[in-house]
């Protein structure tokens, strides 16, 4: 059998680590396939037959300064395995892991990079201190321009994605393809059928808007809260859920509370039994989120940029309709399939499969200033689904249909297909 590396940043909880476990998987009876880790932690268990390993010690939670400074180190060791290793392709995850080890890997070893952002956001949109932010700016906007030194073939997880490597970095197109990403639709309906902790019980007797993500810049949920807050004067007993955990989290809890909102902070604590006072309700780290999401009303994806937001596919799962920035990439092309993708609209769309709003500015602003324009539209937009019952089973109808072309099976074929081809020219 032939032997494949998938390497990746990490295995700590996140859409990536998903991605990499789920594609490992797919591989593991066909070749033998090696998880390479870039940084410790993991909170996964892998498939049978999968082995793995990390380049170092240091956590993946750490810093961006200290994995830009650990860079050489790991280029090193990788360069270490690839002597030790005979692997007839590498499959890079992410940025980081596909510029450390396209610089290091022997040329007669193929490898294939997927993205999974939207590149030109991905460059410039991070909150970063500025020294830092410059370095990875460069060093992105580098890789992006020289994809064909580093690559065989590059996988995008969006039409829109290939479209920005080509008309902003001079891609070669015939390098380059789409493979939307995969939900393992079984494992989240068996999942969402898991009780929630015995203090959430009376919440989700209210209807609850929930948004499932670390909190970071690139989520904008600073925006939802403060739409959030005008709703629910329009919808009685209306609750928000944000269920992640990240550097934002303490600033997202501060701006609820600045706000007037009964807000409840659930990264050290568990709630108390039947504790429904709250306004807003932060779960923190979930390993079962679906079990919320799956008693929730509608989720909600103020994302200012994504690549393929894999929780709109899981939340249509769970039975949610949604309402989504029409961000750059992946929203339009789950809930438009039919629209240009390239399109981005300045109103309310009533999409095929969802809500599709306007984006907001990238700018970060957790203040209790009135509503921008754009929220405003939220607001409105937000109120009327929710006092819209046949707009809501519409969607939800809808929905069940449309995740079963993201289905772990259809997904498989297409990453089956791609990799033979590959490892055959």
């Amino acid at each position: 059998m032939k032997k494949i590396a998938i390497v990746t940043p990490c295995l700590l909880n996140g859409g990536i680590s998903v991605n990499t476990i789920n594609l490992a998987r797919m591989l593991a009876n066909v070749y033998l396939v090696e998880v390479v880790a870039l940084e410790s932690g993991c909170d996964y268990q892998l498939p049978v037959g999968v082995t793995y390993q990390t380049l170092t010690k240091v956590s993946g939670s750490a810093s961006l300064l200290v994995k830009l400074l650990i860079a050489p180190h790991q280029a090193l060791k990788a360069r270490q395995l690839l002597k030790n290793r005979n692997y007839q392709l590498i499959i890079s995850i992410a940025v980081r892991p596909g510029l450390i080890w396209g610089l290091v890997k022997p040329r007669r070893t193929k490898m294939l990079s997927s993205l999974r952002s939207y590149p030109s956001a991905h460059i410039s949109g991070e909150r970063l201190p500025l020294f830092i932010k410059t370095v990875r700016t460069a060093l992105f906007r580098s890789y992006f321009k020289n994809l064909g030194l580093f690559n065989d073939k590059v996988i995008c997880n969006s039409k829109l994605a290939v479209a920005d490597l080509i008309n902003n970095f001079n891609a070669e197109p015939e390098r380059l393809g789409v493979i939307y990403n995969e939900t393992d639709l079984d494992a989240v309906k068996t999942k969402a059928a898991e009780p929630v902790p015995g203090g959430y019980g009376a919440v989700f007797k209210n209807p609850v808007l929930i948004s499932v993500g670390s909190p970071k810049k690139p989520k904008g949920q600073w925006h939802l809260i403060r739409i959030f807050g005008q709703v629910k004067k329009a919808v009685p007993g209306l609750k928000l859920m944000i269920v992640g955990d990240s550097e934002l989290s303490n600033d997202l809890v501060a701006l609820s509370k600045a706000l007037g909102l009964k807000t409840f902070s659930g990264f050290n604590k568990e709630l108390p039994e039947n504790n429904a006072e709250y306004d807003v309700y932060f779960t923190g780290q979930q390993k079962n989120p679906y079990k919320f999401m799956a008693r929730s009303t509608i989720y909600a994806l103020t994302s200012l940029w994504e690549g393929f937001p894999n929780v709109l596919v899981e939340a249509m799962a769970c039975g949610l309709p949604i309402i989504s920035t029409d961000c750059r990439s992946g929203p339009r092309e789950l809930l438009a399939p039919k629209t240009d993708p390239a399109h981005e609209t300045l109103n309310p769309e009533f999409a095929e499969y969802g809500l599709l709003m306007p984006n907001f500015d990238h700018s970060y602003k957790p203040t209790v200033e009135p509503l921008d324009k754009t929220e405003l539209i939220w607001r409105e937009t937000l109120a009327g689904l929710l006092n819209d019952p046949p707009k809501h089973k519409g969607y939800v109808e809808k929905g069940f249909k449309r995740v079963e072309e993201f289905s772990w099976d259809k997904i498989a074929v297409e990453w089956k297909r791609e990799i033979a081809e590959l490892l055959t020219k």
